[in-house]
């Protein structure tokens, strides 16, 4: 099963957007059995020059991601939302409207656990549950195996065992690279 990610260029915004809009050009698909992890530096996802996989965490957040959605939309830009079980129960109905937007959902543990801390049961059975809460919310169905197999480790704290765990769930783990100008 592959799953497609949005990727925006500049300047190549669709018909329907407004002409000066960065649009979303065109989405790759990564294939959970070939892409066990995405750092931000691998040359095997096929990104161009300037294509960005834009993804934002720890949400929903009832202040910030209508915000967020307003200026996605504005741009006629697709992301990826990394959510929090917990959070995803307390704002439901952010978490459809990012889905009916269009946008990715993707998953960020039950509470934002740093996953290391944890026995490997405890660990799985925190991702089962965010998993099932996001799922249950956005698409009436509580089951543990998600749609999409996109995984951001809290606080980025991962381990060899943490990554074995994710994999056999056949999940890809998301890191992130954070470049600053200079």
């Amino acid at each position: 099963m592959g799953i497609g990610l949005v990727l925006s260029i500049p300047g190549l915004a669709s018909a329907k957007c407004a002409p000066d809009a960065l649009g979303t050009a065109r989405t790759i698909v990564l294939d959970p059995k070939k892409h066990r992890a995405v750092s931000g530096k691998e040359t095997g996802l096929g990104l161009r020059h300037k294509e960005v996989i834009l993804t934002f965490d720890d949400g929903p957040i009832a202040g910030k991601t209508p915000r967020i959605l307003k200026a996605l939309k504005k741009e006629c830009v697709k992301a990826t939302f990394f959510y929090v079980g917990t959070m995803a129960r307390a704002y439901p109905k952010l978490v459809r409207k990012v889905v009916n937007q269009g946008h990715t959902l993707a998953h960020h543990t039950h509470s934002h656990n740093r996953l290391p801390n944890y026995s490997s049961a405890k660990a799985s059975r925190l991702i089962d549950k965010g998993i099932s809460s996001l799922q249950k919310i956005a698409y009436s169905d509580a089951s543990t195996t998600p749609r999409t197999p996109f995984f951001r480790y809290p606080y980025l704290a991962r381990s060899k065992r943490t990554d074995r765990m994710l994999a056999k769930k056949g999940m890809i783990a998301f890191g992130a690279e954070i470049r600053q100008n200079s």
